[in-house]
């Protein structure tokens, strides 16, 4: 059974489609415990059925409709004089099980919502984006530690129109801010709220290295590994001009000479020759 994990609970039947599993369930439990005083009740008021959607089983959805009680409170000193019975594997006012809205948010982390609610879909699982931006909004944001060592990089909003800049935690590989701007006075005020910063990664803008220097002077600043790269390859480069200037024009011409070379269908003027 796809949720012998779920406790007190007994299945009545199973209902097989093409496309989906349809079971129906009940609780075991002939008591509940109120949720308000904890106050064990044995008298129910009424029952209804709860429609469920779990993780899917064998490629197929799986929807569980589950009947639910309520229970009158024998507290008289209580406020709630009735509850409807809670699950351990099921939410308040949730139209999903716990499991599945947790598997709903690893794919939704992974890539976009609209992306994986077209996933779900192939993985047998009815939900929308509009879902998974509401099951994301509820997630509690990680606890914020004074960032030491960062990176800091400029990105495109809108190539060639609008660039902003992004803030790297160097110890938790994690963004921590994206500013709107890549200036000088954007960037200072931000590195001026962070005193703990130590190290800085950047590439070679002047804009950056400059904002560094005027907010954390105490500072260090280190090239990141791609422009490391580059300015070896350039220096490399240029030594070779200079000390090889015969070899170097010679490898430039076979370059060039490659890059003007076409196939003979390339060259016909008629397409019957060709």
């Amino acid at each position: 059974m796809p949720f012998s994990s779920f406790t007190n609970i007994e299945c009545l039947r199973v209902i097989q489609e093409d496309q989906s599993y349809m079971y129906l369930v009940k609780s075991k439990h002939s008591s509940c415990i109120c949720p308000s005083c904890h106050t064990l009740s044995h008298r129910i008021h009424s029952q209804y059925v709860r429609s469920l959607q779990d993780v899917p089983a064998y490629g197929k959805t799986t929807y569980i409709k589950i009947q639910t009680r309520k229970f009158f409170c024998d507290d008289c000193s209580c406020p709630q004089a009735i509850f409807t019975e809670r699950f351990t594997w099921l939410g308040t006012y949730q139209r999903k099980t716990k499991r599945l809205q947790e598997m709903l948010k690893s794919i939704a982390l992974s890539t976009s919502c609209k992306v994986a609610s077209r996933l779900s879909k192939h993985l047998g699982i009815v939900t929308s984006h509009h879902t998974l931006l509401r099951l994301l909004h509820k997630l509690k944001l990680p606890s914020y530690e004074p960032p030491v060592h960062i990176g800091i990089d400029d990105f495109a909003f809108k190539k060639r129109c609008r660039y902003g800049t992004i803030i790297i935690n160097q110890e938790t590989r994690r963004p921590i801010a994206i500013l709107n701007g890549r200036d000088k006075e954007t960037v200072v005020k931000w590195l001026e709220q962070h005193p703990t910063i130590q190290t800085v990664t950047r590439d070679g803008s002047f804009t950056y290295a400059k904002a560094i220097s005027q907010a954390l002077p105490h500072a260090y600043q280190i090239t990141d590994r791609w422009h490391i790269l580059k300015g070896l390859f350039t220096a490399i480069r240029e030594t070779l001009q200079q000390s090889f200037p015969s070899i170097w024009r010679k490898t430039e011409y076979k370059k060039s000479y490659n890059r003007t070379t076409y196939y003979p269908q390339d060259r016909c003027s008629t397409p019957s020759v060709c």
